[in-house]
């Protein structure tokens, strides 16, 4: 694996990050007591979870939106985006654009935003 200089690397897999880490733990808590084994971490669990949106196709289409107009709204609304720099004199920042954190923070408050139930 890249990155790392250990002689001998356990990777778990899984989609419970909770579940994955109290399982590394143990591994970790097992291995320590063999003989000769030194240098044992136990990494912390990477990555993100994923949100899969799904877009319905003809009422967006009635809208004159596309798939790629939705990408572009979640991108903005979620990880923001820069709409245009600030300059101070010899420093500039982003202006960046997106939703406050307390209507992005959980896929239920996305949903409570962004999802309309109602026929049209």
């Amino acid at each position: 694996m890249a990155g790392t200089r250990a002689q001998l690397i356990l990777r778990l897999f899984g989609e419970d990050i909770e579940k994955l880490k109290s399982i590394a733990d143990q591994m970790t808590r097992v291995l320590s007591k063999i003989e000769g084994a030194t240098d044992l971490l136990s990494e912390k669990v990477t990555g993100q979870p994923y949100l899969t949106i799904e877009v319905d196709r003809p009422k967006i289409a009635r809208y004159g939106l596309n798939i790629s107009d939705i990408q572009n709204i979640v991108e903005i609304a979620i990880a923001g985006k820069s709409a245009s720099r600030f300059y101070e004199e010899n420093r500039s920042f982003d202006i960046v654009v997106r939703l406050p954190e307390t209507s992005r923070n959980s896929i239920e408050t996305i949903a409570a935003s962004w999802c309309d139930n109602r026929r049209s």
